[in-house]
């Protein structure tokens, strides 16, 4: 008699750590569109619904879909309502016992090392849209960017999956859930077997990935129609943007960042300067503001150009200019800005013609 009773808690307890995933994995309360029951009905198959936090969510612009595998299968236990778990082959190595940090992290680890074989019971559904007829059972839920050949990377030394937008990247952990649930408000702690809640058969779960801003680089490139033998000049630019992360109030008008980046030319026909790490998705507008006294910019040429970053990407602006005789050489004053801790001053400065990638941030008047 003793030995029954600690299988039927063994299997209680099983249902109920299982059964806490929700809370513990989503970090927010389900919404419930669903079937209920008081009791377990094996008659009723279930559903299950992934999305991102709202509909208009930029998760969904990044084409993320959802793949699910089956960790267990899962039979109502008799005279009880609860349910046992049947681990499948491919995830035979698990132990439910355990408490569900290390199971989580151990089927992740089965995913990550076996992901090109495993079977999957739903494959590429968009997130938001329900999976239907899923048997009673343990799930592997694995986000994904739809288009993305190489979905799996290493983030912070831990491996996930990836989705993204032209401007974001976002970092899924897979993730478990159980089928049929029990779900609690928020703040009434975590559901188990015992609850006087009903069986919910088609939760809907709400991703919370990690979201990182992608960069870009912009290059400014010079070239001469024609130069002067040994003589030396400089070119220099503004280059302006809005200020990244801001939210601009309707009717406002963004901050602008303004940097200065110069080049020196002597006895070549070409060079370039390098800006590092802008948002993806900026516009920037480069503007060539000092050319020397002996050159100018060639026909058909403007001052300033206009052009928009690309994540992991260089975008270009080329200006062509050609020289003009003069007494007076075109070498040499760049006037930078450095803020001597009372405030930005002018500083006369010669630079190199090597990639500069950072410059002095400069007020506009």
């Amino acid at each position: 008699m003793e030995r029954s009773k600690r299988n039927i808690k063994n299997r209680l307890f099983r249902a109920s750590v299982i059964l806490a995933v929700l809370a513990i994995v989503f970090s927010v309360p389900a919404t419930i569109n669903a079937e209920e029951s008081a009791r377990l009905e094996t008659s009723y198959k279930c559903g299950l619904t992934v999305k991102p936090y709202e509909p208009e969510d930029s998760q969904l612009t990044a084409n993320t879909v959802i793949d699910i595998y089956l960790v267990a299968t899962a039979s109502k236990d008799k005279g009880y309502d609860s349910y046992s778990y049947t681990l499948t082959s491919a995830f035979s190595s698990l132990d439910l016992t355990k408490s569900w940090d290390e199971v989580a992290e151990a089927a992740g680890a089965i995913f990550f090392n076996n992901y090109a074989t495993l079977a999957k019971v739903a494959d590429g559904v968009d997130a938001g849209t329900e999976i239907q007829n899923l048997e009673w059972g343990l799930y592997l839920v694995v986000a994904r960017g739809k288009e993305l050949e190489n979905y799996i990377v290493e983030r912070k030394d831990v491996k996930v999956t990836l989705s993204q937008t032209s401007t974001q990247n976002f970092y899924y952990a897979p993730s478990l859930v159980s089928l049929p649930t029990k779900i609690r408000e928020p703040g009434e702690g975590e559901a188990n077997t015992a609850d006087p809640t009903p069986w919910i058969y088609n939760p809907t779960i709400i991703l919370k990935p990690e979201i990182e801003d992608r960069y870009g680089d912009l290059i400014i490139i010079k070239e001469l129609n024609s130069y002067k033998v040994d003589e030396e000049v400089t070119f220099a630019f503004y280059v302006t943007y809005d200020e990244p992360g801001v939210i601009v109030a309707e009717g406002a008008e963004a901050k602008k960042i303004k940097k200065v980046f110069n080049l020196n030319f002597k006895n070549k026909a070409s060079s370039s300067v390098t800006v590092k790490h802008l948002p993806a998705g900026t516009k920037v507008s480069v503007e060539e503001f000092y050319n020397g006294l002996t050159y100018k910019l060639a026909e058909g040429e403007i001052t300033e150009k206009e052009t928009t970053i690309i994540a992991d990407q260089a975008v270009t602006v080329t200006f062509v200019n050609e020289y003009v005789p003069s007494e007076n050489g075109g070498y040499g004053i760049l006037n930078t800005f450095q803020n001597s801790g009372s405030g930005w001053k002018m500083v006369p400065k010669k630079d190199s013609s090597d990639p500069v990638e950072e410059a002095e941030e400069v007020t506009e008047e």
